[in-house]
């Protein structure tokens, strides 16, 4: 698995709530988990893509799901029964190809 994604993982786990990308990274550095070979200006970008392809290309087996636009939860918390209702509730992303392939 992907670094960024290895962060978010345990990140969320930690959290047990949803979160958006720029959180995932200010608790991972908090918490020390980031390998000193990531570095980036835009690293929550890069995160919050990973994430997005995850759920994307792996579709039911990514572990990732969700919650609202730009807020990620894992898909192990569906089954928990302290975990809140109003996130259980997967998010379908819209897809921006059409907007992208639009000449400007």
């Amino acid at each position: 698995m992907d670094s960024y994604l290895d962060i978010a993982r345990t990140v969320l786990q930690a959290a047990r709530r949803p979160l958006n990308a720029n959180s995932i990274l200010e608790f991972a550095y908090k918490a020390g988990v980031v390998p000193p070979h990531l570095h980036g200006r835009t690293q929550q970008k890069t995160l919050q893509a990973r994430l997005s392809e995850d759920i994307l290309h792996r579709r039911q087996k990514s572990i990732f799901y969700r919650t609202e636009p730009g807020q990620f939860a894992l898909k192990a918390f569906l089954e928990d029964p302290d975990f809140p209702a109003e996130w259980k509730e997967p998010f379908r992303a819209r897809r921006r190809t059409r907007d992208l392939k639009r000449a400007h």
